[in-house]
């Protein structure tokens, strides 16, 4: 299932599911930061104007097995490897 995520007007909530996923970013990535925040399970893209897209429920739904892709300018990127790049922690911080 592709999930499109456009820049948002303003604050955007986007369920995590659990099938075959691959988040689509119609935007340029470095538009937005990428972060998880404090005892959270959600994924946040942040952009200018606190325009945000939040992934609510993500570290919760997706086991390290079951890891969504992202695609971005025709690529695929594994989960684990878009959140090293953005030096997001998977595990919630103690």
């Amino acid at each position: 299932m592709q999930i499109f995520l456009f820049a948002p007007a303003s604050h955007e909530r986007v369920p995590a599911t659990v099938h075959d996923t691959s988040y689509v970013l119609t935007f340029p990535i470095w538009k937005a930061a990428v972060y998880r925040p404090e005892h959270s399970y959600d994924l946040v893209f942040s952009f200018s104007m606190s325009r945000t897209i939040e992934i609510t429920g993500f570290f919760k739904v997706f086991a390290a097995s079951k890891m969504p892709t992202f695609e971005m300018d025709g690529l695929s990127v594994p989960a684990d490897e878009f959140l090293r790049a953005f030096a997001v922690q998977s595990a919630p911080a103690a």
